[in-house]
């Protein structure tokens, strides 16, 4: 990677109060751009807490002037919709500014930012906020206490997105409270994966720590991810899976393969601290095979997040159906650890359709990697076998005639 170099606040002109601070570059346009926005203290010494006109418009630039086949994110301090303060990026409360809202959300979503990253609740908590036009959608993510503060949501009346908006923007994915948390974002070409790991607070509430407590420990609380060349499903609990369906079109590479669900239920049961529910984020994207190299394969590779529940033991079952290329027999395969397996129970294919599946499961902590592979027939087993044997007869000869 070539890194350029980082602009100060001091060295930008005119002192906008948005920083574009650090842009990664990598070969073929698979790097990342990220704008950080340090919203409190321009470079001239005066102070505001929100976003202006000007500000959103600079952050468009940096956006518009990027492949637009590579990632970005955005990082601020405050975000769209919080759960504990009332105050967001753009005033008072989430309904504050709603033209400079519609913009700086279209903005962001035209330009393939999916996370924006943020604090200021101290409360892990993941979830899909719309415009207040209806028009875009960007994931909210409130980053894990780092610090000594831990925060509660609002409850009922007083929930944000309740008080302020009308319809609600926010629909919920995940939260966690009173843990200091991480996260590990591996940006691959077009996917991004991230891992999410936190630690009790040693409180287990609503405490203010006078030291660090003496025994963090960091364990996996979540995988969840996107591709640029996928697709991204919200899916309520209980509500049923089969409306999820993807493709990647043949050329550069790809054979061309469909991905869907053709069974399965999110059973996702758990609600936020203020009695609200969550909904399942499945996405997907796709690998070509020619990007692999493996002469197996008969489909491009799927990978797939958030076919789960937020719990690490438990995960939901999907029936997984993929076309394929190519005569049979074949097998539904998952990568795991590099090494391609059974993808998981009741598998088949269909010969007249080019269809394989299999039922499938994934925990929280996981993604997953698909993909439909030639097997042996069992003719070419016993030829195999036979070769064996024969190169076993040769070796004795050898070695009786030592």
């Amino acid at each position: 990677f070539a890194y350029s170099a980082p602009i100060s606040r001091r060295q930008i002109s005119p002192p906008f109060l948005a920083t574009r601070f650090l842009r990664i570059h990598a070969a073929g346009n698979k790097g990342a751009t990220f704008v950080m926005m340090d919203q409190f203290t321009r470079p001239n010494g005066t102070a505001q807490s929100v976003l202006d006109s000007t500000q959103v418009s600079w952050v468009n630039g940096v956006l518009t002037s990027k492949s637009a086949s590579s990632n970005a994110f955005v990082f601020t301090h405050k975000g769209l919709i919080t759960e504990n303060h009332t105050d967001t990026l753009f005033g008072a409360n989430p309904a504050a500014a709603p033209a400079l809202q519609n913009q700086f959300m279209s903005s962001l979503s035209n330009n393939g930012v999916h996370y924006l990253f943020g604090g200021h609740d101290h409360i892990d908590n993941r979830a899909v906020i719309t415009s207040p036009d209806g028009l875009s959608k960007v994931q909210d993510i409130t980053a894990a206490s780092n610090s000594y503060k831990f925060y509660v949501p609002q409850t009922g009346a007083n929930i944000n997105d309740v008080k302020y908006d009308s319809p609600t923007r926010e629909t919920p994915i995940s939260q966690q409270m009173f843990t200091v948390g991480y996260y590990l974002v591996n940006v691959d070409g077009p996917k991004v994966t991230v891992d999410f790991y936190s630690s009790p607070n040693g409180c287990n509430g609503d405490c203010d720590l006078k030291a660090l407590p003496a025994n963090l420990t960091y364990t996996k609380q979540e995988t969840f991810g996107y591709s640029l060349n996928g697709k991204e499903f919200l899916v309520a609990a209980g509500a049923s899976y089969t409306g999820i369906n993807d493709s990647i079109a043949a050329g550069n590479g790809f054979l061309g393969t469909a991905m869907s669900f053709t069974a399965g239920v999110n059973g996702n049961n758990v609600n936020l601290y203020d009695g609200r529910g969550t909904v399942a984020d499945v996405n997907t994207g796709w690998t070509s095979k020619g990007e692999l190299g493996d002469a197996a394969l008969r489909s491009d590779q799927l990978t797939m997040w958030g076919v789960s529940d937020l719990s690490n033991t438990s995960a939901n079952t999907v029936t997984l159906e993929m076309s394929y290329t190519g005569d049979g027999p074949v097998r539904l395969m998952r990568k795991v650890n590099g090494v391609w397996q059974d993808a998981g129970t009741g598998m088949g294919f269909d010969a007249a359709t080019h269809k394989a599946w299999a039922n499938v499961s994934l925990s929280a902590i996981e993604s997953g990697n698909f993909a439909v592979a030639a097997v042996p027939e069992p003719e070419t087993y016993a030829m195999f076998l036979a070769g064996l044997g024969l190169m076993g007869f040769v070796a004795r000869r050898r070695i009786a005639a030592k």
